[in-house]
């Protein structure tokens, strides 16, 4: 995945990360900042209690489902 594919992620969609085979689901919309445009940050749920975030040094290790 990219950093425009990153950046264009909605809610609901699911995402798998290629090192651990796990399939999380976005949990809200990626943070982005103004003054860093490589810098993105992706909420993420997997399973039923566990949340977490994805960042910029973690794209190349996700597929988009």
């Amino acid at each position: 995945m990219n950093l425009q594919e990153a950046k264009n992620l909605q809610y609901g969609e699911h995402i798998i990360h290629i090192e651990t085979n796990r399939r999380f689901k976005v949990n809200g919309k990626p943070k982005t900042w103004k003054r860093n445009l490589e810098r993105v940050l992706i909420p993420v749920k997997y399973g039923l209690y566990v949340y977490g975030y994805f960042d910029e040094t973690e794209i190349e290790q996700l597929v988009k489902e």
